[in-house]
């Protein structure tokens, strides 16, 4: 878990006439998380190997200061793969890990490229974590500014992040986008991501098979007590199709949209059910801002004692509005608190 205080973060960042402001930072500081995602491939089963189609998830969660200068910054990138063989079934997965989590065993160092001619590759989560460092105490276009093509400029390739880079700037463009001003202290910022497979169906004669990837996106402002300032929340759904002979009908070009990107186009309000009996049903967008309301002032084992044992929120949350299955959302959430 990364820490860092927000005196050491002044002095970096500030120039020293705006030190005596430095306790006031936090008024207009801005906290916002982007989400940039796309299938990057679809593949038809043969009878030598299961067919595929992948997503790819960049995320990114930033804090900035009152210039729109990064204070903290947390990157990860969620590549999830939907399998299904030439008889049309779908392929059961135990996990979905992030590139971060996956850590060495994601293999970039072994079989990467040496792109700065240094005699090494770093792993992805070092490479993501030294674009995060450059990132640092700049701007919105100064860190546009650092992409040539799909790759970084020479500083960035010298400090290591030979990896494609224009989806964390796209993510990063994205969390701008969506940031907004908290006036608590807070510290630094941290994702939590959470992939499941949601709906899946096999193949028949009256339908194309599917198979469902549901992730959830959390990102958490966070205090030096590991206390959660703000919290956001999103989740996208991926459908992979596929035949009743495992050729791949997943359209590549198709849009991926976030729930929150969709608001009220997602549908909740117009065909939920009405489970508290309160009247209404609150779009998915809504839900979700009233079940961050609950994580603010709570550290990560206080999040996850806000799911009920059947997956639903407790009592005092759905009677609020979140009447939805809660469960790998706010998973995502005690991931960004912890």
């Amino acid at each position: 878990m990364k820490k860092i205080t927000s005196a050491l973060l002044c002095i970096a960042l500030l120039p020293c006439t705006l030190l005596a402001s430095c306790g006031k930072q936090s008024e207009e500081a801005r906290f916002g998380m982007g989400v940039y995602s796309y299938y990057s491939s679809a593949d038809d089963a043969t009878e030598e190997k299961d067919g595929s189609a992948a997503v790819l998830h960049t995320v990114a969660a930033v804090f900035t200061d009152k210039n729109g200068r990064i204070i903290d910054i947390d990157l990860d990138a969620a590549e999830c793969i939907g399998e299904y063989n030439v008889h049309g079934s779908f392929t059961e997965k135990d996990k979905f890990a992030t590139k971060k989590e996956l850590g060495d065993s994601y293999g970039m160092a072994k079989y990467g490229t040496d792109r700065d001619d240094n005699g090494k590759v770093l792993e992805w989560d070092e490479q993501a974590e030294a674009f995060e460092n450059i990132a640092k105490g700049k701007t919105l276009d100064e860190i546009k500014a650092l992409v040539s093509g799909s790759y970084g400029t020479e500083e960035v390739i010298k400090a290591g992040c030979t990896i494609a880079v224009s989806d964390f700037v796209k993510a990063i463009e994205k969390a701008f986008a969506n940031a907004q001003v908290y006036t608590e202290h807070a510290d630094e910022v941290e994702l939590g991501i959470v992939s499941v497979q949601s709906d899946c169906k096999n193949a028949s004669e009256e339908a194309d098979g599917v198979n469902n990837i549901e992730t959830y996106f959390a990102a958490a402002l966070k205090d030096h007590d590991d206390k959660v300032v703000a919290m956001e929340l999103d989740s996208a759904e991926a459908q992979i199709k596929f035949d009743m002979h495992g050729k791949a009908l997943t359209d590549t070009s198709a849009a991926i949209t976030t729930k929150n990107e969709l608001g009220a186009d997602y549908g909740m309000a117009k065909y939920g059910t009405d489970t508290n009996g309160d009247g209404k049903i609150l779009e998915w967008f809504e839900q979700a801002d009233v079940f961050k309301s609950y994580c603010k002032g709570k550290t990560a084992e206080q999040i996850a004692g806000l799911i009920y044992k059947d997956g639903y929120a407790l009592p005092d949350i759905q009677a609020a509005g979140c009447t939805i299955y809660i469960s790998d959302m706010a998973k995502a959430a005690v991931k960004a608190a912890e």
